[in-house]
């Protein structure tokens, strides 16, 4: 589901820019095992976050009147810092900035069929493997009809 709110949100007419999208996979969200290995071995299965920058989230908003105002105060906080500040929509493949190490739980029958037994060192090369609309891929997983 991540994949496809991430196209939904950055597809016409929206065209806001996802910032990143932490997966629940042991190689994103415990890259370098040490949860693993102090004993919490599913702590990596965390929820998935989109992360969107307030301004430009700003035009959906919130129907909760105090989520709708911190919203508010982050995106003029964000234009009044950096004015010149122009996010990007997801252009990846990007540079790898650090390998990260083989996770034990990469093997793990917590991950679906479509991510078990694979290493990854980014966030976009999950998005890849799922299906992501942006490499020219139509896997299209999870869509399937009712």
């Amino acid at each position: 589901m991540p994949v496809q709110l991430c196209t939904l949100l950055q597809n016409p007419p929206l065209s806001i820019p996802v910032q990143t999208i932490d997966w629940g996979h042991p190689n994103i969200r415990n890259g370098q095992a040490k949860e693993y290995y102090a004993g919490r071995t599913t702590a990596w299965s965390r929820e998935h976050q989109l992360k969107i920058f307030a301004d430009d989230f700003e035009p959906i908003g919130f129907r909760i009147e105090h989520k709708n105002a911190i919203l508010k105060e982050m995106a003029e906080y964000n234009r009044t810092h950096y004015p010149n500040a122009k996010n990007k929509l997801c252009t990846p493949p990007k540079n790898i900035r650090s390998h990260k190490v083989n996770h034990p739980e990469e093997h793990c029958d917590r991950l679906p069929k479509e991510l078990n037994g694979k290493h990854f060192d980014s966030y976009w090369q999950v998005c890849k493997e799922l299906g992501c609309s942006r490499y020219g891929i139509s896997k299209n997983v999870g869509s399937e009809k009712p």
